[in-house]
């Protein structure tokens, strides 16, 4: 059964964020109706999408010029050569009990005047049962939990036939008249890259399979029904996507912690998206995520940011969910930015931080640098729902100083040149039993007239649902409170070091 469920959600999702930039590429201008390959006519119609023989499109039956097309393992002598995928496991051929869905849809793709046409290219991993019928079509949905296939047996945990240090490499090609904008590929130290040659595109995926946290259908948020842009809603124990702004996640400890490998890219076709020089991608381990986007800061810096959201431990109930996370930018991005691709003209001018419960800290990174742009690697994630920025510091505040020494200033409400301290700060000290959790605001109070924002570091503890918990005996933590006057705009900040007994 072939899915359209989710489609439009997911193609406003992507309009949102694509909207925040608009970069005309080298060379500029819109790609025209005429540029884009229509594989309806490429293709044949599907007989039927779950067991196609050869590569196919299913129009789609609620609306118009919005089909899909499945893509099927590259057989030469077959003579499926494009729209067509190869997946190697540590450098050789995958095993039959490796299965991939390779999907396309499209959405008002030759229609000039919506501004969210756009292709969804999905490439889903499964484990292939002995028993059963894999359909070539069944995929989980934008919003929905990662799960086994519905009308085929294809299994998300590839557990059984990949171990978490082997290395996938998945290369797909197909028609397409740009290279995509946005794209998210679930994996560990997962790395992505495209060619196009005229109108024909390579897509290569590779990294290991990532460990996900996925929560019980109960506590998963529909947003087919439960759709909200409400961000004071607590969402109490419940993981997903509530809203195309945001992405939520209180689920302490996850159902399932399946291995899996699985990645989305977004091509956008009229502007403001269509002018977006791609490509864009991430690698993470989240369980949900919004595409990548552009947008600015307060300050007006330019960045990216990536929304995501997981349950905090894995199914055991004691292993910390987190993984490593990376970013590319391409080298339009670059340029429009004014960034030097060189390691100095990079560190002095590209920030990187991560916000959690409200609170945003600059975090270390590394970069590497190739041909078409650059990856900057970032310390491993840990969840519920980080949000992970990539600032560009504006050149008349760069100075001799890193972009991560200025971020820290500007994030702090502090002027780059004055050198002040960031916050007035008092600190104390306290001991927890291991287990126990108690109110934020009962460690250290808020002043009336103040609004505050919580961080904590160390192994010894976590914040959840307005409680810090001790998590980790014989292990320290240090919980801060920043608050905010209301009226003169004043922030301070009290911290309290936790010793777990």
């Amino acid at each position: 059964m072939l899915r359209y469920a989710g489609a439009r959600r997911y193609l406003l999702v992507a309009t949102t964020m694509a909207a925040s930039l608009v970069v005309v590429p080298p060379g500029g201008g819109t790609v025209s109706a005429v540029d884009i390959p229509e594989y309806t006519q490429l293709l044949p119609v599907c007989t039927n999408p779950s067991a196609a023989t050869v590569p196919c499109h299913w129009p789609n039956p609620s609306t118009t010029d919005a089909p899909a097309v499945i893509m099927l393992k590259c057989d030469a002598s077959a003579g499926i050569t494009n729209y067509c995928f190869d997946i190697t496991v540590n450098g050789s051929p995958a095993p039959a009990t490796l299965g991939l869905v390779a999907r396309m849809t499209a959405y008002k793709t030759h229609d000039a005047t919506v501004s969210d046409a756009q292709y969804e290219a999905m490439f889903h991993l499964y484990r292939v049962p002995s028993t059963g019928t894999f359909s070539t079509s069944d995929v989980w949905g934008w919003g929905k939990r990662p799960r086994d296939q519905d009308s085929g047996n294809g299994k998300v945990d590839l557990t059984g036939v990949l171990s978490a240090t082997d290395v996938v490499k998945v290369t797909a090609r197909f028609k397409m008249h740009k290279v995509p904008q946005y794209s998210v590929l679930v994996a560990d130290t997962g790395t992505m890259s495209f060619a196009l040659s005229g109108n024909d595109l390579t897509v290569t995926m590779e990294g290991k399979p990532a460990r996900v946290a996925i929560e019980s259908a109960a506590q998963h948020i529909d947003f087919d029904t439960e759709k909200s842009d409400d961000t004071t809603k607590p969402w109490t124990d419940r993981c997903g996507i509530p809203s195309m702004r945001f992405v939520v996640c209180n689920v302490d400890r996850a159902q399932s912690s399946p291995l899996v490998f699985y990645g989305r890219s977004s091509t956008f076709v009229n502007p403001p998206g269509g002018d977006v020089p791609g490509p864009i991608w991430v690698s993470t381990n989240g369980t949900y995520f919004h595409q990548p986007s552009v947008s600015f800061d307060a300050k007006g810096n330019a960045q990216l940011q990536l929304k995501v959201a997981a349950p905090h431990f894995l199914a055991d109930g004691t292993t910390v969910n987190s993984g490593p996370f990376r970013a590319f930018l391409s080298n339009g991005i670059l340029d429009q930015w004014k960034i030097t691709k060189t390691v100095d003209g990079l560190n002095n001018a590209l920030a990187t931080s991560v916000r959690k419960a409200g609170v945003e800290t600059v975090v270390d990174r590394t970069f590497a640098i190739s041909d078409t742009g650059i990856t900057i690697t970032f310390p491993s994630l840990t969840y519920s729902s980080p949000e992970v920025y990539v600032t560009a510091i504006s050149t008349n505040t760069r100075g001799s100083q890193s972009a991560n020494q200025i971020y820290q200033v500007l994030l702090a409400g502090a002027s780059t040149t004055t050198g002040s301290t960031p916050y007035p700060t008092t600190t104390g000290s306290k001991s927890l039993g291991k287990g126990t959790s108690t109110l934020l605001t009962k460690l250290i109070p808020v002043t009336k007239g103040h609004t505050a924002t919580w961080s904590v570091k160390g192994a010894g503890c976590r914040i959840s649902r307005g409680k810090l918990v001790a998590v980790t005996k014989g292990k320290t933590c240090t919980l801060t409170r920043k608050q905010k006057n209301t009226k003169t705009k004043v922030t301070t900040s009290k911290s309290l070091t936790i010793s777990v007994t």
